[in-house]
């Protein structure tokens, strides 16, 4: 007996994975199929479930993800953008860059522990990326960093706001599964961050310090040349 394939059907999918367009559509349906998935758990969250909601077959999400952590980053990932999104339209009065490094920090954490098996199944994929999902887990993680780059910023130094945006990240992501899972609590964490935080500004107020008396010299030793 011969195969039963509809070609129409087979066109149908070629023309979707080579219009840009419809291209993006399914991929965005099948990351918001698997995000509604995660929610549930990992026992739900399969690849053939996640087809089955997105109304695709499973072959067809294997042309844009290549593993379950490859379509789970892509989740963070999509979550992560949305979080940036809504952060930026919030505006924080706080000057104090250390608060508003902890504010953001209570902010991102609550949003993602909301629920705590998607918290589990976004970031374990991520902390333990095998090859084939690494370029994704390295946007994620360049996303996470800035997060906390944004609430360090105060216009100066960017370079070192952003080393310590990175350390602060890689704080957070640790952390935050054991925070959904009530292991650990919000509070450790804000302590651990807001010393890495204080311990900078002193630096970065020391280097400034040192710095100043050099500029003084320098501009007299122009004026005596002059």
């Amino acid at each position: 007996m011969m195969p039963n394939h509809d070609p129409g059907d087979a066109a149908s999918a070629k023309l979707v994975l080579t219009d840009p367009r419809r291209r993006l559509e399914s991929y965005e349906r099948i990351v918001a199929a698997a995000t509604t998935l995660a929610a549930l758990g990992t026992v739900d969250c399969q690849i053939r479930s996640v087809a089955a909601t997105a109304g695709i077959a499973p072959s067809t999400l294997y042309r844009y993800f290549t593993s379950k952590d490859d379509l789970m980053l892509a989740c963070l990932h999509r979550w992560l953008r949305d979080f940036s999104a809504i952060s930026a339209e919030l505006d924080s009065s706080e000057s104090d860059c250390c608060q508003r490094v902890l504010e953001t920090t209570r902010t991102l954490t609550a949003s993602l522990c909301s629920s705590p098996r998607f918290t589990d199944a976004v970031i374990r994929p991520y902390l333990y990326a095998r090859a084939e999902a690494s370029a994704l887990a390295d946007t994620v993680h360049q996303q996470l960093i800035q997060i906390f780059y944004t609430a360090l910023d105060d216009g100066h130094a960017a370079y070192l706001h952003r080393d310590v945006a990175e350390i602060l990240a890689d704080i957070w992501v640790t952390n935050v599964v054991a925070i959904s899972q009530q292991r650990s609590g919000l509070d450790d964490l804000l302590q651990r961050l807001s010393l890495v935080v204080s311990s900078w500004q002193r630096k970065h107020s020391s280097a400034e310090a040192t710095a100043s008396p050099q500029k003084a010299i320098g501009g007299h030793d122009e004026e005596n040349v002059a």
